[in-house]
C-alpha cells in the first residue's frame, strides 16, 4: 500500500515564517465547490472570501495543527492587509495543486 504524506513548507511574509500544509484531496474539492460554479469558474462576490478561506485551511502551527478557523474569516478580510493575503493564497494553491504554475504566473 502507498503511503504519501502531506507537504509542509514554511514561507516569509512581511517579516514572519509562515508554515502552510497541503490540503487533503476532501479539503481541496470542499474549498473548490464553495467558491467555484458549476463550470469551474470563480465566483465574482466570493473572491477575498475565496482567498482568506485558503489562508485559514492552510496555515498550521510547528506540530501541524490549524492555527485558524472559519471564525476567523471576517477577521483575516478585513485586518490582514492585501498583499500579505495574496502571497499566503499563491502559496498555498500552489502547494496544493489547485491551480498550475502558469496560471499564477499571469495573474
Amino acid at each position: 500500500m502507498l503511503n504519501f504524506q502531506r507537504r509542509t513548507i514554511t514561507i516569509e511574509v512581511d517579516g514572519q515564517d509562515v508554515r502552510l500544509k497541503e490540503l487533503s484531496e476532501r479539503e481541496a474539492q470542499a474549498w473548490h465547490e464553495r467558491y467555484h460554479d458549476a463550470k469551474g469558474r470563480v465566483i465574482r462576490k466570493k473572491v477575498v472570501e475565496n482567498r482568506a478561506m485558503l489562508a485559514i485551511m492552510s496555515i498550521v502551527d510547528e506540530s501541524g495543527n490549524q492555527m485558524y478557523d472559519e471564525t476567523h474569516l471576517t477577521e483575516i478580510m478585513e485586518e490582514w492587509p492585501a498583499g500579505v493575503l495574496s502571497r499566503i493564497f499563491n502559496e498555498a494553491a500552489r502547494l496544493s495543486g489547485l491551480t498550475d504554475d502558469e496560471d499564477m504566473e499571469k495573474k
